[in-house]
């Protein structure tokens, strides 16, 4: 697959990346849309795409149909206050993009040099992201740009944030850190590869991520403080996820032709096949919208 072989040219020292965060504030939200990027890798083309969660399969509609835009290389964001849909750009990890909701109104919010991770403080009204090893902050539409962080030695690839304790997790190739928002108090949480994904479930206080999909059947979870760390095993090589914090996780698979998106429990029981794209396609993303 394209993505996997991008990810170990990243292991290999070159850029690769994305991002997660929580949902706005931490009262209980309601997901109530999934957006997703798609390639199909025959014709070939592209699509932007969101569903209905409570019918998924039957309401799924083109939010950009075959169009021209940069597949994300792990995530899409969604400031629910803004109604503006986030994705970095995976193939040239030198820009983030956003737009509405409907697909309209597309920009690019900010340029730089190995923009690999991303994530959005919603109450803070901030966007994060990692160039190389750096960790920078803007304004949601790009503006005011700052330095927040530079981790010595090795680059950023994952970033997640708690806004309500003030803490930014990010994550190199084998360790999760925990760091406050001015830049201060690095320290190491968790000794593990994280490979697809760094989320925080703001409601609930708890970390996700998952491991390498060559070995992990599942994803792992932790807390804050990087204690009660388990591996949660549900059979399936995850490629990319997100966190419902009413105790759902949405992830995508490959299939034997075509990736599929499924949900199940956090503690990895009742698994359900939600929607398997057809013809021979790859999806690149995904992302919960909350009412």
């Amino acid at each position: 697959m394209k993505l996997h072989k991008g990810f170990l040219l990243l292991a290999l020292g070159v850029l690769v990346f994305f991002v997660a965060c929580d949902p706005p504030g931490d009262n209980p939200t309601v997901a109530k849309r999934i957006f997703w990027a798609r390639e199909d890798l025959q014709v070939p083309r592209r699509d932007l795409r969101c569903a209905a969660i409570a019918d998924l399969a039957g309401s799924v509609v083109n939010v950009l149909e075959n169009a021209d835009f940069p597949l994300p290389w792990y995530g899409l964001r969604i400031d629910r206050t803004g109604a503006k849909l986030y994705w970095a750009d995976g193939e040239s990890f030198d820009k983030i993009i956003r737009a509405n909701l409907d697909g309209s109104g597309r920009e690019t919010i900010v340029n730089g040099a190995g923009i690999v991770a991303f994530c959005l403080d919603e109450p803070g009204r901030k966007l994060y992201w990692s160039e190389h090893n750096m960790i920078r902050r803007a304004n949601l539409d790009g503006s005011d740009p700052e330095d927040v962080f530079e981790h010595p030695g090795l680059d950023v690839y994952f970033l997640a944030i708690d806004s309500r304790d003030e803490k930014i997790y990010f994550s190199e190739l084998n360790h999760i850190y925990q760091l406050n928002m001015d830049g201060t108090g690095c320290v190491t949480l968790i000794e593990s590869d994280v490979f697809f994904g760094l989320e925080f479930d703001a409601i609930n206080r708890k970390l996700y991520w998952v491991r390498n999909a060559a070995e992990a059947q599942g994803f792992e979870q932790a807390d804050p403080d990087g204690l009660n760390h388990l591996s949660i095993e549900i059979g399936e090589n995850i490629k990319y996820f997100a966190i419902d914090p009413a105790g759902k996780i949405y992830f995508a698979v490959s299939g034997i032709m075509s990736d599929i998106i499924k949900r199940g429990n956090f503690d990895g029981t009742s698994i359900e096949t939600l929607y398997t794209e057809e013809g021979q396609a790859e999806i690149s993303g995904l992302a919960l919208e909350f009412e």
